[in-house]
């Protein structure tokens, strides 16, 4: 631990995750994302990868679990009709190719499940996200701060979008922030 303008700055990993003020942020792993027949497979984009990865992140959520570090789930949703996705969300998921023929993750809908091998245990909270970063209009920053998190280690997919907008905003929310690169895709 260092001291830094008068404030005790975690400064080692091992201090950064410790399982006291750590939390596991499991980050839509979802079956539109990561399963054969979801949207991202029928739409030709390889999801192999969500296979190499899954396994290592059952093992951290099970050791995580083990030594205390609370697990938190993120879900992207989709609502039914279109009815949270306004004109500018619409521009960029087209411009992506994802928005058309049907949204992914829709709301009480298969795609929306987590993969199978991931299993959400009673008491881990769920957060529904409509939006890249699971910070933006959801509760995920007064769960974390209710229950003394500190820091947050962010596993899931897709890297490159959820992932790293959610660890990006967990740095602006003052979090310490890891991602397990053996965990994403």
């Amino acid at each position: 631990m260092k001291v830094i303008y008068g404030k005790q700055v975690y400064s080692t990993l091992k201090e950064v995750v410790d399982p006291k003020h750590t939390a596991i942020l499991v980050i839509d792993f979802q079956k539109d994302y990561c399963s054969p027949g979801g949207y991202f497979d029928k739409a030709g984009i390889d999801i192999s990868n969500a296979q190499k990865v899954l396994p290592n992140m059952i093992r951290l959520i099970d050791e995580g679990r083990k030594r205390g570090v609370k697990i938190v789930w993120i879900q992207n949703t989709t609502l039914k009709n279109g009815v949270g996705e306004s004109p500018a969300w619409l521009y960029l998921k087209a411009k992506a190719g994802l928005a058309e023929p049907v949204p992914y993750t829709l709301e009480d809908d298969w795609g929306q499940e987590f993969v199978d091998g991931l299993v959400r245990q009673p008491g881990e909270p769920l957060v529904k996200k409509h939006r890249s970063s699971a910070f933006v209009n959801t509760d995920l920053d007064l769960i974390l701060r209710s229950m003394l998190i500190d820091s947050v280690i962010c596993i899931g997919t897709v890297t490159g979008g959820c992932v790293m907008m959610t660890a990006l905003n967990a740095n602006h929310y003052n979090y310490y922030t890891v991602v397990a690169s053996d965990c994403v895709c």
